[in-house]
């Protein structure tokens, strides 16, 4: 996953896990990574583009409950536990959770 800016970008493996569980919250739109110095891609990707944003004014409001996500400030992806754990579950190198994910989760549920 890359994120930053203005966009959340993922891996086919992980656009699949969202696909399945939450396209009812989120658009995924193919995209690739090019180094624009040298016009070299390195393959394609997904942006993920949820469709309700989280706040800090939220965390007593959002429920947390099912297969959601949403997007915090544009560039960074927050996911209900339901939803965390599958992705645990389908074993995606380099992806973690935060600190601040077990914070949220654990107020709004």
């Amino acid at each position: 996953m890359f994120h930053g800016g203005d966009h959340i970008i993922v891996s086919e493996p992980f656009a699949a896990v969202l696909r399945e569980a939450c396209v009812h919250c989120m658009d995924l739109r193919g995209t690739e990574l090019v180094q624009v110095a040298t016009g070299e891609t390195f393959g394609s990707y997904f942006e993920v583009l949820a469709h309700d944003e989280f706040t800090p004014e939220d965390v007593g409001t959002v429920h947390a409950s099912g297969l959601h996500a949403w997007h915090f400030r544009r560039e960074h992806l927050f996911v209900s536990p339901d939803l965390a754990e599958r992705i645990r579950q389908r074993g995606l190198d380099g992806i973690s959770f935060s600190p601040g994910f077990s914070r949220f989760a654990g107020a709004a549920a």
